[in-house]
């Protein structure tokens, strides 16, 4: 759940400035999160009232980003973006998944493929921090670069 509201969130600025305007009330600000996300768990809805009234509301996204980091690695997987010229086969995409696997000695991967289209050919992986980088655009730039040792030495 708290996945979903951070994303609507993100589309939505006005609401985080609504929740930190020091005009408006604590109690006009429970009304208003107890409306819009009433539904949720009441874990996280007192979490977000919480926030509402330490005037944090606005740190929900990192909090949300710090606890998948912790889930992930709890659980030993992570979130892979490949961006590629093209959308990718599902068994392209697990052989690719499997290669990092192996690489990288997690259990599982969560695989998100988006298409670049300034990509030649080949792919680039986003994993955590890491990029490994197979796209041809990136092997041209090396043999440039090469050619530009050699010739300049």
């Amino acid at each position: 759940q708290l996945d979903t509201i951070v994303k609507s969130l993100s589309d939505n600025e006005s609401f985080y400035d609504l929740m930190s305007n020091p005009r408006l009330k604590q109690s006009d600000r429970h009304t208003i999160i107890k409306n819009v996300f009433g539904d949720v768990q009441p874990e996280l809805l007192n979490t977000m009232l919480l926030l509402s009234d330490r005037g944090k509301f606005n740190q929900l996204p990192g909090i949300h980003h710090a606890y998948v980091a912790e889930y992930n690695k709890m659980h030993k997987q992570d979130e892979v973006t490949i961006e590629s010229a093209y959308e990718l086969s599902e068994e392209e995409l697990n052989q690719i998944g499997q290669r990092f696997l192996d690489e990288t000695g997690l259990e599982r991967l969560i695989i998100d493929n988006k298409v670049n289209e300034d990509l030649i050919g080949g792919f680039k992986a986003f994993i955590g921090t890491k990029v490994y980088d197979t796209s041809i655009q990136t092997q041209l730039n090396d043999l440039k670069q090469r050619f530009k040792v050699r010739t300049n030495s």
